[in-house]
């Protein structure tokens, strides 16, 4: 078959990219998934051409399962929302060194709605090089399982 599978993932507001890499033919296989302007590469092991359920027309769903497996940790950074007052928003830094366990619940919930109301507004504008770093933590090795198999996925260097 040759390498033209290839799909798209969504993940709290991100779409990642993913396409198979390899030789033509039966030879080793890989993934690549861009996504945040970062850009994934892994090998896969085993060789899925050893499942007959790859073989079987199922390549488009082995690469999914694949990306999906890579992605699930995946956090945008401009997505993180406060909801309870024990959570200190990232951006506050003390109003007249008063600490934010000494403001009153009517002052905790004003920085939280500001914070979060931020937030919403940078949505998938969050800094370039925050997003990109967020997805550049995804780049160690995954573990999936898909058909009975456990596929192991090793950054590329």
């Amino acid at each position: 078959m040759p390498l033209d599978v290839s799909g798209k993932l969504t993940k709290q507001k991100v779409v990642f990219t993913f396409h198979e890499t390899g030789p033509p033919g039966g030879g080793p296989r890989g993934i690549d998934v861009d996504g945040g302007g970062a850009s994934l590469r892994f090998n896969t092991n085993p060789n899925p051409h050893g499942n007959p359920a790859y073989n079987g027309g199922k390549q488009a769903h082995f690469y999914r399962a694949a990306c999906d497996a890579i992605i699930k940790d995946f956090v945008n950074p401009g997505e993180v929302l406060i909801s309870k007052t024990s959570q200190q928003p990232p951006t506050y830094s003390g109003t007249g060194n008063k600490a934010w366990t000494r403001l009153t619940m009517k002052e905790q919930q004003s920085w939280i709605r500001k914070y979060n109301e931020q937030q919403k507004k940078e949505g998938t504008g969050v800094q370039k090089q925050q997003l990109e770093a967020a997805v550049k933590k995804l780049n160690c090795p995954r573990k999936f399982k898909w058909f009975k198999v456990e596929y192991k996925l090793t950054p590329k260097s």
